[in-house]
């Protein structure tokens, strides 16, 4: 935590005295378990959600001095939480489907949950994908959401032609209902989009980063996808800085 802009940095050794923590693991070798997400309550800046890999969620209401653990109903391989804008006690968070393939999770990519991360229901289930990263709320209406899923995990991918077999979504409805965006080219499919990102000076200008590091862009709210013709190599997430 840094409480002068970055200049300063403390480290946050109440994470480690969460039990459940240290017995975290990972059934890859090459893999630390690891926090992939730090999700901020726009109401309440000292209310904070830790997306683990493999290890659920860590919530905490006192700024990081303390954490309880929410792991009731959702797949324990979280990479992504949003908190809705608003109504902060709707959370949504996106998968890698640990869970799922292990038969122990009833949903697969999505979740949402209504009473602050408590209890979830699974989502988007309309697809058989159960691989999730990306999950961003249109700047403008937060009913609008996107993401993108794919079959199977990067392992998977790696070892067939077609890759990742992934597309994006949307869902105009808060997440009850969603629907596979038109346009997606074969690299898309292959690769998997990693990062969402609006323009929001205009949100109909959307930006998505491949696993591969190609980068994309769409004037039309996703319905359509052109190649920005830039690579710049493996990565895994993308802002716009406005100067």
């Amino acid at each position: 935590m840094s409480e002068d802009g970055g200049k300063s940095w403390s480290r946050i050794d109440s994470v480690r005295e969460v039990p459940w923590v240290e017995s975290v693991d990972y059934p890859v070798a090459s893999v630390e378990p690891h926090v992939r997400d730090i999700t901020l309550d726009p109401k309440d800046r000292r209310k904070i959600y830790l997306a683990l890999q493999v290890g659920y969620i860590l919530k905490s209401t006192d700024g990081g001095q303390h954490w309880q653990l929410l792991d009731h109903d959702l797949d324990a391989d979280v990479h992504t939480i949003l908190v809705h804008p608003t109504e902060t006690q709707k959370l949504f968070i996106a998968t890698g489907g640990h869970d799922f393939r292990k038969g122990k999770a009833k949903g697969r990519a999505l979740y949402m949950s209504e009473d602050e991360g408590e209890n979830w229901n699974p989502i988007a289930l309309d697809f058989t994908e159960e691989y999730s990263v990306p999950l961003v709320m249109h700047p403008k209406d937060p009913a609008i959401l996107y993401s993108a899923v794919a079959k199977g995990q990067p392992g998977q991918w790696r070892r067939r032609d077609s890759g990742a077999e992934s597309f994006l979504i949307q869902s105009k409805d808060s997440g009850l209902s969603w629907e596979k965006l038109n346009g997606s080219d074969p690299e898309i499919a292959r690769s998997f989009p990693e990062s969402i990102v609006f323009d929001e000076t205009d949100p109909d200008n959307m930006f998505i980063a491949l696993r591969s590091g190609q980068l994309y862009s769409s004037s039309n709210g996703g319905n359509s996808w052109g190649s920005l013709n830039v690579n710049v190599g493996p990565l895994s997430d993308m802002k716009i800085v406005h100067a």
